[in-house]
């Protein structure tokens, strides 16, 4: 695949068409395995005015209003559970109705673009669709669809970017915050071009987009920085319906897929034996939907930031990533931990490790074990990747 011009998602869709088209004429009855995967909605988010452009004005409102209609709609809709309770705004996003008339309609702008590239994608996941239809494959098609990259980004900071590298290894000279207001409204006509080669937008959306969960993607002690949806689809497979909430994980898909379409995984490949898949598979869950979850224990670690789950307690320590600092951002501490009862409390608002410390004594307890199983240790954390303290291999440049 080659750049022409085109949007990635546009070379990416017609590759997958092709793709399923020549699996079929080669060997018309043997199924075909697509792992179907656009670079959207990651930064930088870049789309065609006529996207973009059917949002404007949506987000005029703000972050705070929209964080509200979105949460009221999920708890309407069943998706989130009726206990949940929408945390507070993250002290590094400003209050919507403090910004200025300036900074609301670049922040705004940052916003519509976004829409407008996440509904572009959808168009472009929609072509494929119709092309299974048109070709009388759609009905015979399981689909899995993983949607997000583990939270919205922090990458944007506060004032959001257009063309800027806001990491710690920037060259670009570091700007104040009026300075920084000033450039992006300079450029705001760039959003969503090919110029805006960082374009992302502030945290206040990242947030945003983040309803009902805390804090942002690499966040690997929070749900925000985990949870994502999960939609299984099978036309001809699957008849039943509805939402499901048990635990699941990434790690659940392959033997999930493996269990819908009966399949026995290999105990050795080109005559090299195969570990046990890890993983349980959530096939239990379509036909009953109050089935207990069977998924009952994960540990999550991204450089520093670590969380262990079981039966739904989690404990979890917070360190955030220093590739993309924030103002009132935390300091790391190894000795602080959080302790949360995910079943009462899903967006993690209470921290109950002062109440219940045995429990979170059992957790941390568990969370070495399963990074000494998994093979976890040493933990390397952003700071040791900002200072190149990483581990290298003997002879590694």
């Amino acid at each position: 695949m080659k750049p022409d011009g085109r949007h990635l998602s546009e070379l990416i869709t017609d590759k997958a068409i092709s793709y399923i088209d020549t699996q079929k004429k080669a060997a018309p009855d043997k199924p075909f395995f697509l792992y179907y995967a656009p670079g959207a909605t990651h930064a930088p988010h870049q789309v065609a005015a006529e996207w973009s452009d059917r949002y404007k004005g949506t987000f005029d409102d703000g972050w705070d209003a929209y964080r509200e209609r979105v949460f009221a709609e999920q708890k309407r809709l069943g998706i989130i559970p009726a206990n949940a309770v929408l945390p507070d705004r993250d002290p590094n996003v400003e209050a919507w109705a403090s910004l200025s008339f300036e900074e609301r309609k670049l922040y705004a702008r940052f916003m519509e673009v976004y829409a407008g590239y996440l509904t572009y994608t959808d168009y472009e996941i929609g072509r494929l669709i119709d092309h299974l239809k048109e070709t009388n494959q759609f009905d015979n098609t399981l689909f899995v669809v993983m949607i997000g990259d583990n939270g919205g980004c922090r990458g944007g900071t506060i004032y959001g970017d257009i063309d800027r590298d806001t990491s710690w290894a920037s060259k670009d000279k570091p700007l104040s915050e009026k300075e920084n207001v000033a450039y992006n409204l300079s450029k705001m006509n760039l959003i969503g071009t090919p110029e805006a080669v960082q374009g992302n937008y502030p945290v206040g959306w990242a947030q945003a987009t983040n309803t009902p969960f805390r804090l942002w993607k690499s966040d690997a002690n929070s749900e925000g920085g985990t949870r994502n949806p999960l939609i299984i689809s099978w036309p001809n497979g699957i008849r039943e319906r509805g939402i499901r909430t048990q635990y699941g994980h990434v790690i659940d898909i392959l033997p999930t897929t493996l269990d819908l379409l009966g399949i026995k995984p290999p105990e050795e490949i080109r005559h090299v034996p195969q570990k046990p898949i890890e993983g349980v598979s959530l096939a239990y869950s379509i036909s009953d939907a109050q089935a207990a979850s069977r998924h009952r224990l994960q540990y999550y670690y991204i450089f520093g930031s670590l969380a262990i789950y079981q039966d739904g307690w989690k404990a979890s320590q917070d360190y955030p990533n220093s590739f993309y600092l924030l103002p009132k951002d935390r300091k790391p501490d190894e000795n602080v931990w959080e302790l949360y009862n995910l079943n009462e409390d899903p967006t993690e608002r209470v921290d109950l490790s002062k109440r219940y410390p045995e429990k979170l004594a059992e957790l941390r307890a568990l969370f070495n074990k399963e990074a000494k199983d998994h093979n976890l240790y040493p933990l390397i954390t952003w700071g040791d990747v900002r200072d190149g303290k990483t581990h290298r291999p003997a002879g590694a440049n």
